[in-house]
């Protein structure tokens, strides 16, 4: 009974207690709920930031993704210029500036670097590539070396780089200056020529063709590729051998040697090989004796005979004397056989269609030919002998030893060319009275090396 009245007196502190609870509570949760709230507001633009600089990164590593596309794009485009005619000029052309960019197709967005071309440095070339994305941009600068290469290719026929001139052409075999068939002629403006000529072409299966430019090899980017190096030193001869199976079993041949006018002469048929000359060579080929090898020479190439008017001469590179008669080969490669068209003794090389190889399917290389030929009779236009090259023959220009100047065939003389005639720079004037008949050479023999600019990365960074 004393505890009831006990409760009943205590009663309102109890309440008052359960109040202040209640308040407590609540001041809790709200401040619970302040703190969850600048929590997920801090965390919000935490996140915001993140994302943004997230952005920014990928932005900035698209742009650089973009400038690495261009780069190998614009690396490919500055290559295909280069195989162009006028493809240095265009080049030279993106350095100053006067090309903003590069074809519409690839839009690579571009800068040259300062001058571009290094005129220390030759042959050297810096630009930057340009990559962007969103906001973001990227630059890659490249410097790129221009450096030769040396490619073979198939040709068939005839190249007059400089086009030619004939008195005629009318199928009649004693007048004629060209006699030819089944061949291809490159001339330039291949469509300005003379209907005379179209008939001529048309008769005897001949297709004019729009000369192509391109830049065949010189003499001097195939000397690291010969067997027998001819130089000269203090005005004397001499000679290092290369590229045999056994370099120290190998010899020169001991050619007279005319300081004076820097010529060498080869007196009937030398070892087989391919020999080079640091300027001129004279040929003096013998009757059914035949002359076997590549001669490239930095001056003039000139051939002789024993006697003009009687007798057979012939003259082949290595590879096309075994494709006239495939009982040569170990003729060609001998116990000491070249490294560049033999696999090994009385062997080819199994694809003869590739460098070095391919240099064997020339016959003469040279800055100028002068070419003998077999005298005509003067009454008849007959004549009782011949002579014969078999094999690719290149130069800027040729005669046939009468004007030797370097442009005129009028020896009233008759030639027999079997293989491609390349003329690279001067027109040929064939207006005399001489002849000269080509045939089409074997497809195995028509692989010839030219020099194609490549660009070559030497330098690459982010700016």
């Amino acid at each position: 009974m004393q505890n009831v009245m006990d409760m009943k007196r205590n009663k309102p502190d109890i309440i008052s207690f359960i109040k202040q609870a209640g308040v407590s509570s609540l001041l809790f949760i709200v401040l619970v709920g302040l703190s969850l709230t600048v929590l997920t507001v801090g965390y919000m633009s935490t996140m915001r930031n993140l994302q943004s600089s997230a952005t920014t990164t990928h932005a900035q590593t698209q742009a650089q993704m973009q400038a690495m596309i261009g780069y190998h794009a614009f690396s490919k485009y500055l290559n295909q210029l280069s195989k162009e005619d006028n493809g240095l000029t265009l080049i030279d052309q993106l350095c100053n500036g006067e090309i903003k960019e590069s074809n519409p197709e690839t839009q690579i967005k571009f800068e040259p670097v300062g001058d571009c071309n290094n005129p220390v440095l030759k042959d050297q070339y810096e630009f930057d590539i340009i990559g962007k994305s969103g906001g973001a941009s990227a630059i890659l600068r490249v410097s790129y070396n221009m450096e030769n290469n040396i490619k073979v290719i198939q040709q068939n026929g005839l190249i007059f780089a400089g086009g030619f001139e004939v008195n005629q052409l009318k199928d009649k075999d004693e007048k004629d200056n060209i006699v030819a068939s089944d061949i291809s002629i490159e001339v330039p403006n291949s469509q300005s020529v003379s209907e005379a000529l179209k008939a001529w072409a048309q008769k005897n299966n001949i297709t004019f063709k729009e000369y192509d430019p391109r830049n065949f090899v010189t003499p001097s980017e195939l000397k690291d590729h010969s067997n027998y190096i001819y130089t000269i030193v203090d005005e004397k001869s001499t000679c290092n051998v290369s590229n045999f199976h056994d370099n120290l079993d190998a010899s020169c041949s001991d050619f007279t040697f005319t300081p004076e006018d820097k010529t060498w002469t080869i007196d009937g048929a030398p070892p087989i090989g391919i020999y080079w000359f640091d300027g001129n060579v004279k040929i003096k080929m013998k009757k059914d004796k035949a002359f076997v090898a590549t001669i490239i020479a930095t001056g003039v190439i000139e051939t002789k005979v024993e006697d003009d008017k009687k007798g057979t001469y012939s003259a082949y590179s290595p590879h096309t004397y075994y494709l006239d008669n495939n009982s040569r080969l170990s003729e060609i490669c001998p116990d000491n056989y070249p490294l560049q068209y033999c696999k090994g003794k009385a062997e080819l090389k199994a694809d003869m269609s590739q460098m070095p190889a391919a240099i064997s399917n020339i016959l003469f290389l040279a800055d100028r030919l002068s070419l003998a030929g077999i005298k005509r009779n003067s009454a008849d236009k007959k004549e009782e002998g011949e002579i014969n090259y078999h094999g690719t023959m290149i130069a800027k220009t040729s005669d046939d030893g009468g004007s030797n100047d370097g442009k005129r065939w009028n020896s009233n003389v008759v030639v027999n060319i079997t293989g491609n005639f390349i003329m690279t720079e001067k027109k040929i004037d064939f207006t005399g009275n001489s002849k000269v008949v080509f045939h089409k050479g074997k497809d195995q023999a028509n692989f010839i090396p030219i020099n194609q600019k490549v660009f070559t990365t030497g330098g690459i960074r982010y700016m």
